[in-house]
């Protein structure tokens, strides 16, 4: 006893306040719990493999980092370009180098692989640490099941880009909040650090260890004096290790990319942390409130509203009563950070809730808790509760499966913008045209670049900014110091225009555009008409580029 008080004192972070020995980073799951996991992985293998061999194009971006940094050529886009930071995933794009220092790396299936890995030992890890919050390896089953099943869950865990590894950290964090082993505070800060190395809102999980010191506080028995000595103690030794990672990364992009921001923030500042959503959210108004019922309506759709005030009512409910120790609220701590993140950023053109992935696992945990909470008083004796949540958890879980596999069918059908597809359209399509005129040297100038960069021998400008800082501070915000970018500085060889990007570049806004380019194909763009913006779009070439006067042709015939 006297040994428990001590660690309580020395480690405030230790909730619930029964101190639990930590045997290995996991812990030895029986036979019946291992094929759980690895039925669930079966099933979420299964889901996965209804999106084939798509790979979101965005993510040929980080690859592409990856592989000219394991070439030796630092993290760049191209071997010989200028550093610019066109990635907002580091971690990601580290944990590709060692497969492209193999010679293994395949672009569909070493992520696809990577990714599975990932998403088991994400399963396991939340099985264990839910099974002791649940105290039932049915529920914790079902939860798992509730997870595989989820369509943006499976669809960006398996796209290529970070979202597997984001969702790992996430579930990690988890588990040792359950567990609270000694070191506790450094390991959060080390987890945090390594989120916010991962995606860019991953820095809010800053604010989880904070919060659960507060909430330790609360749960202190009646009367006892606060040690907020030792909690500012335990606060400091979690944000060495954050600072360190996170703030390491920060003096090295200072450095090496002479920035202190990716040039991700500067192409889509619409994307960034906006002012104007944290202001209207903090008045509790508008937009903000519209995007927390969205997220809600991922996993419950037209009962988002209906389920969302009953959950707060729980809460609310479980916060006065103390009806819950500090394992319970990490699961709302660890949801708060996703949620800032999807409200304030804007909504994903690719689909699907990307930006809401690591919710996906802490939501369904959370109904679950809720669920348990009001069984405990239903007028049923017994087992007879038990038995009442299990049944509404199998129905939850069946709704789910079926509404979920329409989901990932019809995104399946028609995926945003497949990496093959860019590899094909752009990549390999330009390096043809500037072999059929005779160029050693040529350019184009495209927003599709995870593809292009990747197959592509020409020199390749990022008209979607995130690898051109010059675009990235001028497109839209200073159009005649693009247009002079674009048609003075790099005349590029071709253009490629399109839809919204068609509408950022304007490029019929400058005369020197039909001056020194001709249509390979033009025409106006559908999507735009819809919107009632009449523009054409297509694929250019310069004019000096054409060696004689049947070479338009014979690219036309392409």
């Amino acid at each position: 006893m006297e040994q428990t008080d001590q660690l309580k004192r020395m480690n405030p972070l230790l909730l619930p306040l029964r101190v639990r020995r930590v045997d290995g980073l996991l812990s030895r799951l029986s036979a019946w719990d291992a094929g759980v996991v690895l039925a669930a992985f079966a099933i979420y293998l299964a889901h996965a493999s209804m999106l084939g061999d798509w790979i979101m194009d965005d993510a040929g971006i980080s690859f592409v980092y990856a592989r000219n940094l394991a070439a030796g050529y630092g993290l760049v886009s191209q071997p010989g370009r200028a550093p610019v930071e066109g990635f907002s995933n580091p971690l990601w794009v580290l944990l590709m180098v060692p497969f492209f220092w193999a010679g293994v790396f395949d672009p569909i299936w070493t992520p696809k692989v990577l990714s599975a890995g990932l998403v088991l030992v994400t399963l396991g890890y939340l099985y264990d640490a839910s099974r002791r919050i649940l105290g039932s390896r049915f529920l914790s089953g079902v939860l798992c099941a509730l997870l595989v099943t989820n369509t943006p869950f499976a669809v960006w865990t398996i796209s290529g880009m970070e979202n597997p590894l984001y969702a790992l950290l996430a579930v990690l964090m988890f588990w040792f909040l359950v567990r609270s082993p000694a070191r506790l505070p450094e390991i959060m800060g080390v987890l945090t650090g390594l989120a916010a190395l991962t995606r860019p809102e991953g820095v809010l999980y800053v604010l989880v260890c904070p919060l659960y010191l507060a909430v330790k506080l609360h749960l202190q028995e009646r009367g006892d004096r606060p040690d907020l000595r030792n909690t500012a103690r335990c606060l400091a030794r979690f944000l060495w290790p954050f600072l360190l990672l996170a703030g390491g990364y920060e003096v090295f992009r200072i450095l090496y990319f002479g920035d202190i921001v990716p040039n991700t923030y500067h192409a889509k500042a619409s994307g960034s942390l906006r002012r104007e959503a944290l202001v209207r959210l903090l008045l509790l108004e508008g937009y903000p409130w519209d995007k927390t019922i969205e997220f809600w309506q991922i996993f419950l759709g037209r009962l988002a509203l209906v389920s969302l005030l009953g959950v707060v009512a729980s809460l609310a409910f479980a916060w006065g009563a103390r009806a819950w120790d500090g394992m319970k609220w990490s699961v709302v701590l660890l949801l708060l950070p996703v949620w800032l993140g999807f409200v304030l950023l804007p909504r994903d053109w690719m689909g699907e809730y990307r930006f809401a992935t690591n919710a996906v696992p802490f939501i369904y945990l959370l109904l679950l808790m809720v669920g348990q909470l009001w069984a405990e008083g239903l007028p049923l004796r017994g087992g007879w509760r038990y038995v009442a949540l299990l049944l509404i958890a199998l129905v939850f879980l069946g709704a789910s499966v079926r509404r979920h596999f329409v989901r990932t069918q019809r995104f399946a059908a028609n995926p945003p913008t497949p990496f093959k597809v860019i590899v094909e359209k752009y990549g390999r399509r330009f390096d043809e045209y500037a072999a059929l005129l005779g160029l050693e040297r040529a350019s184009v100038l495209l927003p599709d670049m995870g593809g292009t960069l990747y197959s592509s021998s020409l020199t390749v400008y990022d008209l979607g900014a995130l690898t051109d800082r010059t675009i990235a501070l001028t497109m839209r915000k200073n159009q005649s110091a693009f247009y002079d970018y674009v048609f003075d500085e790099i005349r590029p060889t071709f253009i490629v225009t399109y839809s919204g990007w068609a509408q950022f570049a304007d490029l019929d806004g400058d005369p020197r555009f039909r001056r020194d380019y001709v249509p390979i194909r033009e025409s106006i763009d559908e999507l735009l008409l819809q919107s009632g913006i009449e523009m054409y779009s297509g694929v250019y070439v310069r004019k000096d580029a054409l060696p004689d006067e049947t070479a338009l042709a014979r690219l036309r015939g392409q």
